[in-house]
């Protein structure tokens, strides 16, 4: 963690709530299926005694089907929390600041994470062997750190705080890292790699005539 004095704005990511109402939609049309199916499934069980020896029947049939209810259900809630993103009366996104990041996703996910204790990773951090396997390990430490998302860990963050930022935010990758590469910066400072990679770039950048400066 950098302990420069001089400290990046912070940035405010929005969440889509418009990702939000379609999600929800598509969950209350699983939910709706759900339903009909069980409305189906039971409103044709005959539960009189009339059907005698076919009453085992029944309940092994009421029995097998009773998954169906239940996903109903679960669909409906999850319908719920998925709506809640969409009309959440406060603002709602991942707030970046130099001290903190504060997550506000509704019914999702609410907490503030102190910067000091939040770990991040670019390709090039990861060992030889791990690197091997990741095909942007092999781009230049400029362009990861300016097109990709590092790995952000933190040990009060339940989950992946990169997977929920481009989840929710619905924004491009690199979007994201150049509205937040300041941060990263301060975060992550420039390791003694890139900057040897930065000072051969320099040498071999072709040098300009005077009256081309």
């Amino acid at each position: 963690m950098s302990e420069s004095s001089v400290q990046p704005a912070a940035v405010f990511i929005p969440a889509s709530r418009m990702f939000g109402l379609t999600q929800a939609l598509l969950w209350a049309a699983a939910s709706v299926v759900m339903a009909g199916l069980s409305f189906l499934v039971y409103s044709n069980l005959q539960w009189d005694a009339s059907a005698g020896g076919n009453r085992l029947v029944q309940y092994s049939i009421a029995l097998l089907a009773s998954p169906l209810p239940l996903s109903a259900l679960l669909c409906l809630a999850t319908v719920f929390k998925w709506l809640s993103l969409a009309v959440w009366p406060q603002r709602i996104g991942l707030l970046f600041a130099p001290d903190r990041i504060a997550v506000t996703l509704a019914l999702f996910r609410r907490c503030e994470l102190d910067a000091k204790r939040l770990r991040i990773r670019y390709p090039f951090d990861f060992d030889e062997a791990a690197a091997a396997q990741m095909m942007e390990a092999q781009l230049p430490f400029e362009m990861q750190r300016s097109t990709l998302l590092p790995e952000m860990r933190h040990p009060d963050y339940k989950g992946r705080l990169k997977i929920d930022l481009l989840r929710f935010t619905k924004e491009e990758e690199p979007d994201l890292a150049r509205r937040l590469g300041e941060l990263f910066l301060f975060w992550h400072p420039l390791t003694p790699q890139e900057l040897e990679e930065e000072e051969e770039d320099e040498e071999d950048r072709p040098q300009r005539r005077p009256w081309e400066r």
